[in-house]
C-alpha cells in the first residue's frame, strides 16, 4: 500500500510540473538564456512525427506532443486522384510550401504546408487538410520543430523552391534541388514523395542514403509506404543542422522501387539575437581595513570583453580585462563611491556604483611619565609618547600633550596627561585611525628641595633636584628624597 501511495504521488508530480522540452523558447528575452554565457538555442524536434493515411478526401493528422506557440510544423503529403484535378492540399491556417503533379498521367500529386504553432493550437487535438475533388488515396506526416527564428515573414533561412518532380521518368534516384543558406545551424530538411509504397534508403553509411553536400548525411525523420484501397504511395523526411551558411548541394536519397517522385530541400531559419550589452553583476558593496592589501572582483553579464571603474582613489588599480580592482594599503579610509561598467561586442552597459568602504585602522597612542618641580611651568616635549598599530613605514612625528599639573601653581602631586592631535610623515594621516588616545601617563609635581635624579647619581649636581634658590641642600637643610634610577650620592667629603 506504501508503495502504490509512492507512485501516485511522483505520478502526481510528474503531471504537474512543465518539461523543459514543452516549453516554449522566448528569444526575444535574456531569461531563457545563462546570463554569463548568451548562447541562442539549436533548432530541435518536437516530439515525434505523427503520420495518417486516408482513402477519401480528408487527410486528419494528430498534432506532434508537446507543440507549443512559436513551434514550426511541416506537413508532408502525397496523394491520389482519379481526375486531372490541380488543386493542392489545404487547411486555414496551413500555408503552401509547394505543390506539384509528379507524375505523366496527372494522378500524383505531392504538397508541402507549414504552420506557425499559435496559443490556439494548445486546444488543438487534430489536424483535417482538404485533398480536393477526386482523391482516392493519401499518406502524409506532420514533423514540429522548437527554436525557429519565427520573428520574420517566414521561418524559413532562404525562401523555398518548388518541388523537383519526375512526371516523365520514374528514377530510384530521388534528387531535391540545392539551396543556399544564410545563417550557421540552419535545419535543412529533405522531403520526399512516391506514386508507389517505396521505402527510402536510411542504412548505415551507405552511399545512397539521405544526404546533401553539406551536411553530408541527414537522419531520418519517417518512412511510410502507403497500399490504399487505390492507391499506392509514400513519404519521407530527414534532416540535420547545417553548421555554416552556404550551399548545401543537392538532396539525395534512393526509393526501393523506380518510380515517379517529388522532393524539395528546406532550411528552417535559426534563432541569432543581438547579445546584450553587459550589467554588472557582482555585489555593489565592499570593505577592508586601512593598511590591508585587499580585491575586489567586477563581474557582468554577457561575456564581457573589458570593464571600467570610472576614477579610482590612491591605491586602488583596476586590471581592464579581468575586471580585479586592487585595493592598496595605503588606500584612504572612508567609503569610495566608484562607477562601475563593462563592455562586450555590443556596446558598453549601464553604469552601476560600487561603494567600498576602508575602514579606519585601530591606534593607541599613550603619553609617558614627565615630572616637574613646584613652581615651574611645563612646556611639554612633543615626542614623549609611544604608540601602538600604526601602518609600517608611517611614522607620528608629534603629539600634543596637555595636563593640570603643568602650571605653576599646580600643588605637589600626580595629574594626568592628555595626547593630542598626532602628526606624522611617510604617508601618515590621523583620518586613516581610529585613534585612541589614552591618558595613563603622568605628570608628578615635586616639592622644593626634593630630590629627582634625573641627570646623574651626584648630589651636588643642581639638575637632580627642585631647588628653593641655586643652591642644592646642605647641612641644615631638610630634602625629600624621591625614589629615582638614580639613587643620591654624597662622596667622600661632602658634609
Amino acid at each position: 500500500m506504501r508503495i502504490q501511495r509512492l507512485f501516485n504521488i511522483i505520478f502526481l508530480l510528474l503531471s504537474i510540473l512543465p518539461s523543459a522540452s514543452s516549453r516554449a523558447f522566448d528569444f526575444t528575452t535574456s531569461s531563457n538564456r545563462t546570463a554569463n554565457r548568451w548562447v541562442d538555442p539549436l533548432i530541435e524536434q518536437r516530439g515525434v512525427a505523427i503520420s495518417a493515411t486516408t482513402n477519401g478526401t480528408t487527410l486528419t493528422i494528430n498534432k506532434p506532443a508537446g507543440v507549443v506557440t512559436g513551434d514550426v510544423m511541416i506537413v508532408n503529403i502525397s496523394l491520389g486522384r482519379s481526375t486531372a484535378n490541380t488543386a493542392d492540399p489545404s487547411l486555414t491556417g496551413w500555408t503552401l510550401v509547394s505543390g506539384a503533379l509528379f507524375d505523366n498521367n496527372k494522378n500524383y500529386r505531392a504538397a508541402v504546408l507549414y504552420r506557425v504553432a499559435t496559443d490556439a493550437d494548445a486546444s488543438v487535438a487534430n489536424y483535417s487538410f482538404a485533398l480536393g475533388a477526386g482523391t482516392t488515396g493519401a499518406v502524409g506526416a506532420i514533423v514540429a520543430f522548437a527554436n525557429v527564428d519565427v520573428s520574420g515573414a517566414t521561418p524559413f533561412d532562404v525562401t523555398p523552391g518548388s518541388l523537383n518532380v519526375s512526371p516523365t521518368v520514374q528514377e530510384s534516384a530521388v534528387v531535391a534541388n540545392s539551396i543556399t543558406t544564410t545563417r550557421a545551424n540552419a535545419a535543412v530538411l529533405m522531403l520526399a514523395q512516391s506514386n508507389n509504397d517505396v521505402t527510402w534508403d536510411n542504412a548505415l553509411n551507405s552511399a545512397t542514403a539521405w544526404r546533401s553536400t553539406n551536411p553530408s548525411t541527414l537522419s531520418e525523420l519517417y518512412d511510410l509506404p502507403f497500399t490504399g484501397r487505390d492507391d499506392r504511395l509514400s513519404v519521407g523526411m530527414a534532416w540535420n543542422l547545417k553548421a555554416e551558411a552556404g550551399q548545401t548541394g543537392n538532396g539525395l536519397v534512393n526509393q526501393s522501387q523506380i518510380r515517379n517522385f517529388g522532393a524539395i530541400l528546406l532550411a528552417l531559419k535559426p534563432i541569432i539575437t543581438v547579445v546584450p550589452a553587459p550589467s554588472i553583476t557582482s555585489t555593489l558593496t565592499g570593505s577592508t581595513n586601512y593598511g590591508t592589501v585587499s580585491t575586489y572582483q567586477i563581474t557582468a553579464s554577457y561575456d564581457p570583453t573589458s570593464f571600467s571603474a570610472g576614477t579610482l582613489p590612491t591605491g586602488m588599480s583596476l586590471d581592464v580585462n579581468t575586471g580585479l580592482i586592487t585595493i592598496g594599503a595605503n588606500t584612504p579610509a572612508g567609503v569610495h563611491a566608484i562607477s562601475l561598467s563593462a563592455t562586450n561586442a555590443s556596446g558598453t552597459g549601464s553604469v552601476s556604483t560600487l561603494n567600498y568602504t576602508v575602514n579606519k585602522k585601530a591606534l593607541t597612542i599613550t603619553a609617558s611619565n614627565v615630572l616637574k618641580c613646584f613652581g615651574v611651568t611645563h612646556t611639554f616635549n612633543t615626542s614623549l609618547f609611544t604608540s601602538s598599530g600604526l601602518v609600517p613605514g608611517e611614522t607620528i612625528t608629534a603629539v600634543d600633550l596637555s595636563s593640570l599639573g603643568a602650571a605653576p601653581d599646580a600643588v605637589v602631586g600626580t595629574y594626568a596627561i592628555n595626547p593630542s592631535n598626532a602628526v606624522g610623515t611617510n604617508g601618515f594621516d590621523a583620518n586613516n585611525y581610529q585613534i585612541t588616545y589614552q591618558s595613563t601617563g603622568t605628570l608628578s609635581v615635586r616639592p622644593l628641595n626634593s630630590w629627582h635624579g634625573t641627570t646623574s647619581t651626584a648630589w651636588t649636581t643642581t639638575t637632580n633636584w627642585c631647588l628653593v634658590g641655586s643652591q642644592v641642600p646642605g647641612a641644615g637643610d631638610a630634602a625629600i628624597i624621591f625614589p629615582s634610577n638614580n639613587s643620591p650620592e654624597l662622596g667622600d667629603s661632602y658634609t
